[in-house]
């Protein structure tokens, strides 16, 4: 079976980045059964090969981890800074490689995001999902009103228009005054530069709140694990899913409801088809469970609106490649069913499930969608077939 690259073997299961991994291979530190690894183009199976670094043997991707950490002023938002004391990673005992989600300044304080799943990373911090980050400032001096207005009407930062979508005064103390921003954006220090730029002196900085994760009354220094509820919140704010059997209409009601709201429609179907396209150009049985679980574990696929306007849901890409079409095959079509029996690859696929919205607003199509890939979703339709 053919396999992946051995840097991206090791960013999956949590070792290292692919750059790191690059590096160590150029080192020479990698060994695959035995054998040093002498290019980084070299192609590894990780469930079947034995993969070392240093002598020691390295493990299987691990499972997704989300972690909220309120870190205190003088502590970094990277995972290695030889300049700093510590770092965020270091706040959150791990077996398992943590990065941060985007970047909270060296002297803020608040709420910050660690996880191993890149995916996620990149709904969160990518301007276009429009993830609200809230922010409370401790200001010298209560802001004059044109201060304020020019907050709230956007200033040019490098040229580009920066503007919060809410600006308050919360409360006057004798330190100064305490304001609200909320902003969609991520750039570097732009909460500090707008203010800046309005005249603003800043004392404390500290982050509230990431879409619908509050800091709360998390102490700085302290962690807890985000929960699946507020992990699906984040990444698809309102979700519709429709469940049923076969032949229950599921896909044509979804195109419906989708239509009718504006909203993203994803058949979770496809997710399967991908998979068991893979499988017969990988020429592996739709009866080998094992075979079939080891390729959901590494799935490169993606579901996007389509680029063609002939009444398909989706385009679906399978690695880059567009296989729209293929899925659809009969080839597909008499295996696709065997492919999902198996209990592992529906576990397998969970997470893909979960990341396929890509817009705040979604109907799901699929099996398990109102039981276990969104069970707290707030509208669930579960459709029967009558003859």
């Amino acid at each position: 079976m053919p396999g992946i690259r051995i840097a991206r073997a090791l960013s999956l299961c949590g070792y290292c980045s692919r750059r790191q991994a690059e590096r160590l291979v150029a080192e020479g530190r990698v060994v695959v059964n035995g054998q040093p690894v002498v290019t980084p183009a070299t192609t590894v199976d990780p469930a079947r090969d034995i993969i070392a670094v240093d002598g020691q043997p390295v493990g299987a991707r691990p499972a997704p981890r989300y972690v909220a950490v309120h870190k205190p002023a003088g502590v970094t938002s990277t995972v290695r800074d030889p300049h700093a004391q510590r770092t965020v990673v270091d706040l959150v005992p791990s077996t398992t490689r943590l990065y941060p989600v985007g970047r909270l300044d060296k002297d803020s304080e608040g709420l910050i995001l660690l996880t191993n799943d890149g995916a996620f990373a990149n709904r969160v911090t990518h301007p276009r999902f429009g993830i609200d980050k809230e922010y409370l400032v401790l200001a010298s001096d209560e802001p004059s009103r044109s201060a304020l207005d020019q907050l709230r009407h956007g200033l040019l930062l490098d040229d580009v228009r920066a503007a919060p979508t809410l600006v308050s005064v919360e409360r006057r103390s004798r330190d100064g005054a305490w304001l609200r921003l909320v902003l969609r954006e991520g750039r570097k220090r732009e909460v500090r530069r707008m203010l800046d730029a309005a005249g603003v002196a800043v004392r404390r900085l500290i982050r509230t709140r990431i879409g619908p994760i509050d800091l709360g009354d998390l102490a700085p220094g302290a962690y807890r694990e985000v929960t699946d509820g507020e992990v699906q919140a984040l990444v698809g704010s309102f979700v519709i899913a429709i469940d049923g059997p076969a032949g229950a209409g599921k896909s044509t009601a979804g195109r419906l409801v989708a239509e009718r709201l504006g909203a993203e429609l994803i058949d979770t179907g496809v997710l399967y088809r991908g998979l068991t396209l893979l499988a017969l150009e990988q020429q592996v049985s739709s009866s080998d469970a094992a075979g079939l679980e080891h390729l959901a574990q590494d799935f490169d696929i993606t579901v996007q609106r389509p680029t063609v306007d002939d009444g398909r849901a989706s385009d679906v890409l399978l690695a880059g490649r567009n296989v729209t079409r293929e899925i659809r095959s009969p080839e597909v079509e008499a295996h696709v069913s065997q492919v999902s029996s198996h209990a592992g690859v529906r576990e397998a696929l969970v997470q893909a499930q979960r990341r396929a919205p890509k817009t705040r607003r979604a109907v799901v199509v699929g099996r398990d969608i109102g039981t276990v890939i969104f069970p707290d979703a707030p509208v669930k339709i579960f459709l029967e077939a009558s003859p």
